[in-house]
């Protein structure tokens, strides 16, 4: 079932009497999510601004995730398949919302009650079997942390990672240069405890961005329901590029190895140019045009940060290396 505005104006917690006022709360979690973060669990209690999350964050975070999942390759599903899906931090139930998940038991933990009340609502409407803060029966496990690592901090997530023992860790993290740094720190810990980096990093080595002034991030570039696009104009907010950090860590050995695009610059008239962070070493690289068709173009002319790529290298140039894709 397709999940619209209607639907969600039957399960919030709260009414809003007008357009004015759902617009007003937007705002206010804005600038909770924004500028006053060590408040930002007393939201979690007020019934006005978790149903303004639903309306607008909900919304737009539907499409981001279900983008994210397929950033991850189609060897993701494959390791998983089997698994309990577990969310950390679920909310009303957002990832699992966000598409299909046949054949995976889903298990949301959630601390909000008015979360868990109105994540209930919607899944009894949409015939969605999630249970909420119950014991994982299945042996085979997937953790999620969505927006919610970079809340509770490294210490909590590992609480959490011991109490499970998940075989597959996917976090979906705001893509702040903060957030970013408060995740190497959990990057470290993870690769110490066995795990291996399968998305985004080349490698398990150390980070290139370790201690700079700059973060891996990727634009996840969506479209949004016209209702949705209606608020985000009105807001000024840009719900149609959302900057994320992506990670994915398993138990198993990465199979393929690739590059990482980590920065898009201008396109020139003859090539395509890029930093990527390939063997964990970020280098530029250029990509001519006259290799191409324009159908080869214009599906390159989309790839943005976080784009996985191989390939050969045709040529060492001062500053950067001339390639092709393999």
């Amino acid at each position: 079932m397709g999940i619209d505005l209607e639907l969600i104006s039957q399960v919030g917690a709260y009414s809003f009497k007008n357009e004015h006022e759902l617009l007003k709360s937007i705002k206010e979690l804005s600038h909770l999510f924004n500028h006053s973060r060590d408040k930002l669990a007393d939201y979690l209690d007020d019934e006005k601004l978790c149903s303004a999350y639903l309306y607008f964050y909900f919304m737009t975070y539907l499409p981001k995730f279900q983008k994210c999942i397929e950033l991850l390759g189609p060897n993701f599903r494959t390791q998983i398949q089997g698994s309990a899906l577990i969310d950390i931090g679920a909310g009303p139930g957002t990832l699992f919302h966000s598409q299909n998940w046949p054949g995976f038991s889903l298990y949301a933990v959630e601390n909000s009650k008015v979360m868990i009340d109105i994540g209930k609502k919607l899944a009894h409407i949409t015939s969605l079997n999630i249970q909420w803060n119950k014991q994982v029966q299945e042996e085979k496990r997937c953790l999620f942390f969505t927006h919610s690592l970079n809340e509770m901090g490294e210490k909590e997530a590992f609480e959490y990672m011991e109490a499970y023992s998940p075989q597959n860790v996917v976090l979906i993290e705001p893509g702040t240069k903060e957030s970013f740094h408060k995740i190497l720190g959990f990057r470290k810990q993870i690769l110490e405890r066995g795990y291996n980096v399968q998305y985004p990093c080349p490698s398990n080595d150390v980070c290139p961005m370790q201690g700079q002034d700059d973060w891996c991030h990727q634009i996840i570039q969506v479209r949004q329901l016209p209702e949705i696009e209606r608020l985000c104009q009105k807001l000024q907010m840009d719900r149609r590029n959302q900057p994320a950090v992506l990670h994915w860590y398993s138990r198993e050995k990465k199979q393929i190895q690739y590059a990482l695009i980590t920065r898009v610059f201008a396109e020139t008239k003859f090539s395509f140019e890029w930093q990527v962070c390939c063997e964990n070493k970020l280098q530029k690289v250029q990509l001519m045009k006259k290799e191409l068709d324009k159908k080869q173009q214009k599906l390159i002319k989309s790839w943005q940060a976080g784009q996985q790529i191989q390939f050969e290298v045709l040529k060492h140039m001062q500053g950067f290396l001339r390639i092709t894709l393999i």
